[in-house]
């Protein structure tokens, strides 16, 4: 297979299981060489990080279309598309880019009704794994529902639904990428009594008083 990809902004989260790593490490395998076409992993940061391309380059949008106020209260260094749109940068290095590819269909929405651009959307990949199985579920005496991670995730709607199953969060960070101010934070906007604060790794005991405070918010 001919290489003709020159992967650049190779950005990763390597606490995601079969994330974006798994997707780039598959693409920079068979199709990525020291020469080619630029390949930018995360088009998203080129206005996060004030840069621009002036060479031909096609590449991959993570961020949704907007982020709420409370998302952008904590993570205000990130940018929605709509703001991405109307960076600079975005202005810069919009006359040299090929193409962007999504992984949702509204975003590409959006893309294609707010640029000329081509744009493709794409089902992220994932490593095989365990299978659901309604008879192990059904046999299951200590069934849950568990909503997994923390990113702009509305804890509201779990704490919502009407149900006799019990309810968890499965809360996973690593304190490179943020801190126990952030977590704490994100949990409150949406922290619901209802929910049990179960499986929260590392200093569960410490992120539950500031919850509980929330004297950090003030």
């Amino acid at each position: 297979m001919i290489q003709k990809l020159l992967l650049n902004n190779p950005k990763t989260w390597e606490h995601h299981r079969s994330g974006w790593a798994f997707a780039l490490n598959a693409i920079s395998s068979k199709l990525c060489g020291i020469r080619g076409v630029l390949l930018e992993g995360y088009a998203d940061g080129i206005a996060q990080q004030h840069r621009q391309i002036d060479e031909p380059w096609f590449g991959f949008i993570h961020n949704p279309v907007t982020f709420s106020k409370e998302a952008r209260q904590i993570w205000h260094w990130m940018r929605g598309l709509d703001q991405i749109l109307e960076s600079e940068e975005w202005a810069a290095s919009k006359p040299k880019c090929l193409g962007l590819f999504t992984l949702s269909q509204h975003c590409a929405e959006f893309l294609r009704a707010n640029t000329d651009l081509q744009i493709s959307s794409l089902l992220h990949p994932t490593a095989p794994g365990p299978l659901f199985s309604v008879d192990k579920f059904l046999r299951n005496q200590n069934r849950q529902l568990i909503t997994i991670g923390w990113w702009l995730r509305k804890f509201q709607s779990l704490a919502d639904l009407e149900t006799d199953l019990n309810k968890a969060r499965e809360l996973k960070y690593k304190l490179e990428y943020t801190n126990l101010h952030d977590i704490a934070k994100t949990v409150s906007i949406y922290f619901d009594p209802k929910i049990d604060a179960t499986n929260i790794s590392d200093d569960k005991e410490i992120l539950e008083e500031k919850i509980k405070s929330k004297e950090h918010l003030e």
